[in-house]
């Protein structure tokens, strides 16, 4: 899977250099290897999916998609994503707003050494709740 999504990075600088604005209407190879990649669990190819969902480039802008995608990516161990995932959860962008659910991600990131969720765990526990 990992080759895979190198391989949709690499038609997306080749898209980017050929001055091809990708959006929405219009598919590139990078959308089928990207999209092949994370259905087979690549965390990276499901981030970048999210990300494409959040820019417009190569799918609609849609905030409830890139929180799927994110999610996946955070169920598939990507920090980077489950930082998102806590964020969305907060914030209430793409998701209902779930404190619950945005301390879990930010605690699952912050076991995994992320400096950022391990502050805002202890925020959680100082200024919200403590589950």
């Amino acid at each position: 899977p990992y080759a895979l999504y190198k391989l949709g990075c690499h038609q997306e600088r080749m898209d980017s250099l050929a001055g091809l604005k990708k959006r929405a209407t219009r598919k590139s190879p990078a959308v089928e290897y990207f999209t092949l990649a994370a259905t087979l669990k690549s965390p990276q190819a499901q981030m970048k999916i999210a990300e494409c969902h959040s820019t417009g480039r190569y799918f609609k802008k849609s905030k409830s998609k890139r929180f799927e995608w994110l999610l996946h990516a955070a169920n598939n161990g990507l920090v980077e994503a489950q930082e998102q995932v806590a964020e969305c959860y907060e914030k209430g962008r793409g998701t209902a707003k779930n404190d619950v659910k945005a301390y879990h991600w930010y605690k699952r990131a912050a076991e995994q050494g992320s400096d950022i969720s391990k502050s805002k765990v202890d925020l959680y526990k100082i200024l919200r709740f403590y589950p």
